[in-house]
């Protein structure tokens, strides 16, 4: 029920796809801009010591020998050597390359930060349909709540930069340990991880934002309300695995078929998605009704068939409700 509610408020804000898309099209550039200003040198040469040994073609030999079944132990040999003489080059360049983890880190702040800016404004306007069936444009609320999407985007980025470090670490180290044994099975291992550590640390914060618009409190008050989640971790942990998998798999298809136009355009729809599967988990948890689509209305505290509500119905109700509080 949250994935399909949720993707029905998605199409109903079709229009909000375009403006993200354009919004993480912009910061993509800004970004790209940065990168190459900041890691062009350091890369450069070592592309360019790399290429000396044409690694690409050597390992692209034996990969074809190795699907033709003709690969043999001096063809691994050759391979392990070639390894090695990477390895000797990553050793010669150790302090610039350290100096580019240091870059990496500073730009990979500079990405989330830019990104998680737009995340308030978004959940905001799908809540305003889900509250109340209104739009609102993308720009001017952008605008008017700049400032507290800004502080917001700092301190959500404050605290994940050294959560996804760790994450990233542990990834890396599962993957080498299973690379011994296959790298094949260290590939599909690490994807797997991949996707368990993007649910994990979303989970986290997933009812982070839906207390401040929903909620209306403040940034620290709504990230300690975030901690006293009434849903089950597990539970919204296996959701949001779910819909990981479940979306990586479309977009590595779509990306395909389109030469990767469809993959930028399913990016900016995940943004939606998955800020309004946190709304409707929010609204859940709190027994709040939502508006679905334009006509119907969802009541969380009934089960069933009992909680689709006609929206015109809802209306009436809601109006003979003010009419006898106003008495």
């Amino acid at each position: 029920m949250i994935f399909r509610n949720s993707l029905s408020i998605t199409t109903n804000k079709f229009t909000l796809i375009y403006k993200v898309l354009l919004y993480i099209i912009i910061i993509s550039l800004i970004f790209s801009a940065i990168a190459v200003a900041f890691l062009l040198p350091t890369l450069k040469m070592l592309f360019s010591e790399i290429s000396d040994i044409h690694i690409i073609k050597n390992i692209g030999e034996y990969l074809n020998k190795l699907v033709n079944g003709e690969a043999g132990n001096a063809d691994w040999a050759d391979v392990r050597m070639l390894l090695d003489k990477i390895g000797d080059i990553i050793a010669e360049n150790t302090n610039r390359l350290i100096l580019a983890g240091v870059f990496g880190v500073i730009l990979y702040f500079i990405f989330m930060f830019l990104t998680s800016v737009c995340y308030y404004s978004v959940s905001d306007i799908v809540n305003s349909f889900m509250n109340s069936a209104s739009s609102y444009p993308f720009m001017s609320n952008f605008v008017h709540n700049f400032k507290k999407s800004a502080r917001f985007a700092l301190l959500f980025t404050l605290i994940n930069i050294p959560i996804h470090i760790i994450l990233a670490l542990i990834i890396v180290g599962i993957t080498v340990l299973c690379s011994y044994a296959n790298y094949l099975f260290a590939a599909v291992m690490c994807l797997l991880i991949s996707l368990i550590a993007a649910a994990f640390s979303h989970v986290l914060f997933s009812a982070w934002i839906p207390a401040m618009v929903v909620g209306n409190e403040g940034i620290v008050q709504a990230l300690k309300t975030n901690f006293k989640k009434k849903r089950s971790f597990l539970y919204m942990f296996g959701v949001f695995f779910a819909y990981r998998l479940f979306m990586f798999v479309i977009m590595i298809l779509v990306s395909l078929l389109t030469l990767g136009i469809g993959g930028i355009f399913l990016m900016s729809a995940s943004v939606i998605i998955v800020k309004t599967m946190d709304l409707v988990m929010y609204y859940h948890d709190n027994g709040l009704k939502y508006y679905k689509d334009r006509n119907t209305v969802i009541n969380p505290t009934h089960r069933f068939a009992e909680s689709v509500y006609d929206a015109a119905i809802q209306k009436d109700i809601d109006e003979d409700n003010k009419r006898n509080n106003n008495e």
